[in-house]
């Protein structure tokens, strides 16, 4: 049997240094626009089509409400 930990520790390493650049605020996403749960398919429109906004770049977020505390 083989040991293949390295890549995933090299993986874990490169994740680790990129929470800790987004927790310091270093490291920003584009996220263009942030759809909510009902507007999924106007989401999914926009990235595939560029329907709506032809110039649109970057990600997408969709916000899930839940009615835990």
């Amino acid at each position: 049997m083989r040991n293949i930990t390295a890549p995933t520790r090299q993986n874990r390493n490169k994740l680790n240094e990129l929470t800790k650049l987004a927790e310091s605020g270093k490291l920003k996403p584009v996220l263009t626009k942030v759809f909510q749960l009902p507007e999924i398919g106007k989401a999914h429109s926009l990235l595939e089509f560029k329907e709506g906004d032809k110039d649109f770049y970057g990600k997408i977020g969709v916000e899930i409400a839940t009615n835990r505390p």
